[in-house]
């Protein structure tokens, strides 16, 4: 549930953090594991259909497919969902969480690409994309 509301945070936040549009970015990023991983590999989604389900987390309904989704892939009755309500509730209690959280991700993952060795292609990934 704290992913979920993380990817609603996110979207909501999203131009604090990129200039580029997210649609864009979801599919520059689905183009970008399709070049580069292994072919054995299951790759991402459509990149249509990623960046239309990033986008959608910006809203209740979109939040509510995506907790439908997580449930469908459980192999025990949860009350994913019926966690809508709560996941709104707590809303502003997980904006505060991200808040924090997302800076120190970003600045771990800068400092990751910057200190292990990384394949020259995944390299690529420039974090000139987005805003640390």
């Amino acid at each position: 549930i704290v992913d979920i509301g993380f990817d609603y945070c996110l979207v909501q936040a999203w131009p604090q953090y990129s200039d580029t549009p997210l649609p864009r970015f979801a599919r520059a990023c689905v183009e970008r594991a399709r070049a580069e991983w292994p072919a054995a590999v299951a790759t991402p989604a459509p990149d249509a259909g990623l960046a239309q389900a990033l986008a959608s987390y910006g809203r209740a309904q979109g939040l509510q497919r995506a907790l439908d989704s997580v449930d469908r892939r459980l192999r025990r009755p949860s009350p994913l969902p019926r966690a809508l309500p709560a996941l709104q509730a707590q809303q502003p209690r997980l904006q505060r969480a991200f808040d924090e959280f997302f800076p120190q991700l970003c600045a771990h993952a800068q400092e990751f690409q910057r200190t292990v060795a990384v394949p020259r292609t995944l390299s690529s990934w420039s974090t000139t994309t987005t805003r640390s």
